[in-house]
This record gives structure tokens, C-alpha cells and sequence, in this order.
């Protein structure tokens, strides 16, 4: 018998449901991928909605109903799928559960449950079944393509094989030991910025990147130093590193798989202005190691400008309001504020011509610690997510204090609903 009490029920009401559950799974009969119907609506308990999710049957045929919704009773209540089934998450959908599931053995119960596919536990079955193949992989550019080393699927089996827990950072005493010996213990307190200068005088701009790369070797299991991050089941869904220096610090970062995106893992984000390359061979498959800068290079600025244009129009960012108002009360360009609003009405079918005119217009003609403030807005916006650890490197070095105070009282807001935390180094507080 699983943990948890699963409801399946069609419609938009609970009055009729008289059992306990945990989660509501309500179908989507009136949608299909190829003629499969595969999409389910995942709900709380509460009835609050955390996101889509796919569940597969071996045996489902093209255009008939998915078996697990072919019943007459109003509704039933699951806990375990068989093995004809299988679960397919997207990423959105596992961050969002672990909102609801922060313990890591509630999150293994959880998939164990819905069977989630991953490369570990798919069986043979499911995967070479039409309702997987056709109405799921779509040629091989579908939802999910479980492989052993993608860091897509990784990601998935941290519900299974990972025990770490999320933790609320501003109720949490975390420690970090540094390669120097240096140890930062720190609780936020009452608000989620945490300046580096009150534990590290000098090198602080080191301490940035070492900070970074052990909480990045911590959440990746690349090290067994279970020592150097405590709580030791601590788990971080995303680290952000901005700097804008260019060619100025040649500290080590995770290396990075071709398949995503230049600057991002699943777990480590970088935003600035470096390019950097590995000069020896580049490994095809991503196996979460590091290695030594052979070359940084500058980014160029409509590689900068097309970060601005994938930013804003992500589902993630949906409200320009701190933009429009940053440029149009903080700096009076009223001019900038209007098309900003104007991008913000027409997100849609038009969106995309409004944000590269963006890019290619306004975007290029603002100064560079404008350029560079939007492009930091929108990097954090895009990449954040519950429970992330962003550390910014001297934003003292580009940017106005007027724009700083903005940016922190900005990210602490974002932070209190992310319940994540801001690690800043400043020369001047």
C-alpha cells in the first residue's frame, strides 16, 4: 500500500468526494497527444493547483479513453499504480511539489506511487508502447526522453534516489566550510539578505565562487564530503551566480553540457557577461564535473539582448510592473516605461515581434547599467525557484545605489515566495 491516497475525478468540484485524500489527479478528457489521452491535472488536497503531469498505459489504444479514468462511480481513489502505468513530470511540476513535499522520503513515496518514469525504473513495457512513443516522445522532441546521464533525468530521480530535505533558510542555521578553512554559519533572520562582508573581509569575491561550488558539489553528489554543507540533507533546487565582470576572475565553475543551454545546469545558473571555454575535450554526455578555465571570453551584446527576449516572455514572468516602474518613476523615461507596458498588454500571439523589436531597438540603445539591470531582472525572474540560493558579486561595481536598493528590495519580495535566500558582496553596504 502506498503513503499517499490518490483521487481521480473529472469535473471542477469535491462536493460529491466523501473519502480522505491526499492529491486530487483530475483527467483532461476533451485533450490528446496524437490521439492518446495521457494529461492529468495534479491538485492538493486543499484544492490548489501544482501543475500538469502525464501518466502512460502500456496497453492504451489510439482514441479510447486512458484506462486508469475507464470507471462509472463518480470518482475512486488510488495509491498505487501498477506497472502497466507510468508518471511523466516536467520540471516546473517537480519544483512546485516540493512546496508540498519538502522531506525527501515524502517525495520518493510520492514517485513510488506514480511509478514517475526515469531511466532507473521505466519498464520495458511502457517504454516501447504506442501511448509512450507516439503520443509522448513525438519523434523524439516530446515531454521527457529518459537517458542515464541527461541531466533532465537526474533531476527526476533525485525524487527517488536523493533523502535531502528542503529547508525554509531564513529558520535554518546553515553552515558552509570554504577550501581555506574559513566556516560561514549563518541564519537569515528576519529578512533573506545575507551579506558575505559580515563573515570574509578579503577574497570575498572567491568566497562568492566557493560558496557556489559547494553548494553546487553538495546538491550534484559530486563530492562525499558530507562535511562541508550542514545541514547535511540540505537540498537547493537552483544556485544563481551573477557577476558582470568580464575577463577578471578565472575561478572554477561546474562545467556546463552542450545540450543546455551555455550557462545553465539544472542546479547552477550563471549570469554575467563571461564566456568561457574548455579548451581540452568537451565530453558529449554531461557527468557533473569541473574543470580549469582555459579561455573566458565577453559576451557579445545581442547574445545579452537574446537572454532579455527569452527572459520576459517565459510564463515565469508575467507582470513588467517592477520594470515599467524602475524606468519610468526612477529614472522618468516615460518613453521606455510605455513600451514595456505595451510588451506587457501584448503577450500572446504577438509577443514574441514586440520583445525583438525590444531586443534589437530599445535594448541597444540604453546605457550599459541599464542593459545590464534588465538583463539581471530577467535572468533571476526566469531562473529562480523554491528554494534557491542567488549570490551577487559586486553590484556595486555596475550599478547605482538607487538600483541596487531596488534590486534587494525586489529579490527579498521574490525570495519570500520562493522561500529562498540572496548571498551579496558589497565594498560598501
Amino acid at each position: 500500500m502506498g503513503k499517499y491516497k490518490f483521487l481521480i475525478k473529472g469535473g471542477n468540484s469535491l462536493n460529491d468526494v466523501t473519502e480522505e485524500f491526499d492529491f486530487w489527479l483530475r483527467p483532461k478528457i476533451d485533450f490528446n497527444d496524437y490521439s492518446f489521452n495521457t494529461r492529468f491535472y495534479l491538485y492538493s488536497k486543499k484544492g490548489d493547483r501544482i501543475g500538469n503531469l502525464f501518466i502512460v498505459c502500456s496497453y492504451q489504444r489510439p482514441g479510447t479513453v486512458n484506462e486508469l479514468v475507464n470507471f462509472e462511480a463518480p470518482y475512486k481513489i488510488i495509491e498505487q499504480l501498477s506497472s502497466c502505468f507510468a508518471t511523466i513530470m516536467n520540471e516546473n511540476l517537480y519544483y512546485k511539489l516540493c512546496d508540498f513535499l519538502p522531506k525527501g522520503e515524502d517525495r520518493k513515496e510520492f514517485a513510488k506511487s506514480l511509478n514517475i518514469m526515469s531511466f532507473f525504473n521505466s519498464s520495458w513495457e511502457v517504454r516501447e508502447s504506442d501511448c509512450y512513443q507516439k503520443g509522448c516522445l513525438r519523434n523524439n522532441s516530446g515531454k521527457v526522453i529518459p537517458n542515464e546521464k541527461t541531466p533532465k533525468d537526474l533531476l527526476f530521480n533525485k525524487l527517488f534516489i536523493n533523502s535531502r530535505n528542503f529547508y525554509d533558510f531564513i529558520h535554518t542555521n546553515i553552515r558552509i566550510s570554504l577550501d581555506d578553512g574559513k566556516t560561514i554559519d549563518f541564519t537569515c533572520g528576519y529578512n533573506r539578505i545575507f551579506w558575505i562582508d559580515d563573515y570574509i573581509k578579503v577574497n570575498k569575491t572567491k568566497a562568492m565562487y566557493e560558496i557556489a561550488l559547494a553548494l553546487y558539489n553538495h546538491v550534484s553528489d559530486i563530492t562525499n564530503d558530507k562535511n562541508q554543507i550542514s545541514p547535511s540533507d540540505l537540498d537547493i533546487n537552483k544556485i544563481i551566480f551573477v557577476s558582470y565582470k568580464s575577463n577578471l576572475d578565472d575561478y572554477n565553475v561546474p562545467k556546463l553540457p552542450k545540450e543546455l543551454n551555455s550557462e545553465t545546469t539544472n542546479n547552477y545558473c550563471y549570469v554575467g557577461l563571461q564566456k568561457r571555454f574548455d579548451l581540452g575535450d568537451y565530453d558529449d554526455e554531461f557527468d557533473g564535473s569541473f574543470f580549469s578555465i582555459n579561455k573566458i571570453d565577453v559576451r557579445k551584446v545581442d547574445s545579452i539582448a537574446n537572454d532579455i527576449k527569452n527572459s520576459y516572455i517565459s510564463d515565469k514572468i508575467s507582470d513588467w510592473t517592477f520594470i515599467r516602474m524602475l524606468y519610468s518613476e526612477i529614472y522618468n523615461d516615460k518613453s521606455l516605461g510605455e513600451k514595456l507596458e505595451q510588451i506587457n498588454v501584448h503577450v500572446g500571439d504577438s509577443a514574441c515581434q514586440y520583445l525583438k523589436n525590444f531586443g534589437e531597438k530599445d535594448f541597444l540603445g540604453l546605457d550599459t547599467k541599464h542593459k545590464l539591470f534588465i538583463h539581471m531582472l530577467g535572468m533571476i525572474g526566469r531562473n529562480i525557484q523554491p528554494y534557491s540560493v542567488i549570490l551577487i558579486d559586486r553590484p556595486d561595481m555596475f550599478f547605482e545605489p538607487k538600483q541596487i536598493h531596488f534590486l534587494l528590495n525586489t529579490l527579498e519580495e521574490m525570495c519570500e515566495k520562493m522561500k529562498s535566500i540572496v548571498i551579496v558582496n558589497m565594498k560598501n553596504e
